[in-house]
Order: structure tokens, then sequence, then C-alpha cells
């Protein structure tokens, strides 16, 4: 019995309309279908153990190294692994949150800021302010935030990621869901995301959600 599921598997027990994931509604792209099947007649071979072809996409598409570039079984699985890599000692959450951070945090002690519902669940200057003061050497940052939805307004996702620069905190941009927005679909999380690609100290997590 899993403790914490993670949901979305509600097609095992015939659901036909599953609510409980947040993933993409839309069919599957006819190029993605045809990439499949032809990668099924490589089923015989042992795949890239540095996965060098998709690291190169990847890299070309979001405009990065590369060599920079992680891949994993889902973002939850590089949470995970992210936080056995860096070893915090405490790490800083905004509720509500996704619930895979405080799986992934283990028995690490954690440092919690609420999220208003007057202010719409937003991240505002209180939140700046909780970076700047709070005891912790990790930070698990949501654009947009799950379950909300909300997007960060970019001075506050900066002014934040400032903060965790200068103090040496380590963060953890999770952006799985920013290409379903309306500043992915304009390309205006793209320029964002090359503004604050040289803030040390950043992890920024996608997926194929």
């Amino acid at each position: 019995m899993i403790k914490h599921p993670h949901g979305g598997t509600g097609w095992l027990d015939g659901i036909d309309t599953d609510l409980s994931a947040s993933v993409n509604a839309c069919p599957l792209p006819e190029p993605v279908l045809q990439a499949a099947r032809e990668a099924a007649l490589k089923m015989n071979r042992y795949p890239d153990p540095e996965y060098r072809a998709l690291r190169e996409a990847i890299g070309a598409l979001e405009d990065a190294d590369p060599d920079l570039i992680v891949c994993g079984n889902g973002a939850s699985e590089l949470f995970t692994a992210i936080v056995r890599a860096f070893s915090p000692r405490r790490i800083g959450l905004f509720d509500p949150c996704y619930s895979g951070y405080e799986r992934a945090c283990g028995g690490i002690e954690q440092e919690r800021f609420t999220l208003s519902p007057e202010d719409g669940f937003c991240l505002g200057e209180a939140a700046c302010s909780f970076v700047r003061e709070a005891d912790i050497d990790m930070l698990f940052l949501a654009d947009p935030n799950n379950p909300t939805g909300r997007l960060i307004p970019p001075a506050v996702k900066t002014d934040i990621l400032g903060i965790c620069r200068e103090r040496g905190i380590t963060a953890v941009l999770d952006e799985c869901f920013i290409d379903l927005t309306s500043r992915g679909k304009t390309g205006a999380a793209d320029r964002e995301a090359s503004e604050i690609q040289p803030f040390g100290g950043l992890l920024r997590v996608k997926a194929f959600t």
C-alpha cells in the first residue's frame, strides 16, 4: 500500500475522468506518437546511459548547456534526488504546495510560509521577507504554483532568487507547468529564464507532463 499516492492512476480502476493529478488533458501530439513508434524498433539496443541526444535536444529547446541538464523519471524523482544530493539542513516551503516536496524532504526539518487566500495565494513582498529571514539552506519555489495555478510576478521571482543567491540558499524552481500558462505560450517565460540563468545555486525543474 502506497502511503502517499501520486494521483492520476484512476484509469486502473476504470475511471474515465480523473482529476486527482494535474496532467495535460490534451491528446498526445502525432510527432510524439511517431517518435515512439520508431523508438520501438530499437528496443533491442542498449540505450545511451548519458542520454546525450535527449540532453542536446532539451538544451537547444531551452537555450541551456546540455552538460548542465539531468533527466529523471518524472519531476518527483528529481526532487528527491536533489534533496539527497545537496543534503540541506532546513528546507523552505510555501503553503499550499505540491505534496511531493514534503515527500522529497523526508525527515529534514522544514520552515513554511502560508500564502494568504485574501491575496489570491500570490507571492509578494511578504514572501520575499520570508526568504530573507528564514533559517533555511534550500527553497522549493513553484511557478506556476501547484495546486493553486498562480504564477509568480516576474519581479518577485527575480527578488526571491536574488535573495537566495545572496544568502547561499539552493533554489529549486519548479516550472513543470509553465509551458501551459500564458507566459509560457507567449515566450515570456523563456525570456525570464534567460535572465535568471546566471543565478548561482539555481536548479530549474521542468517536465513532459
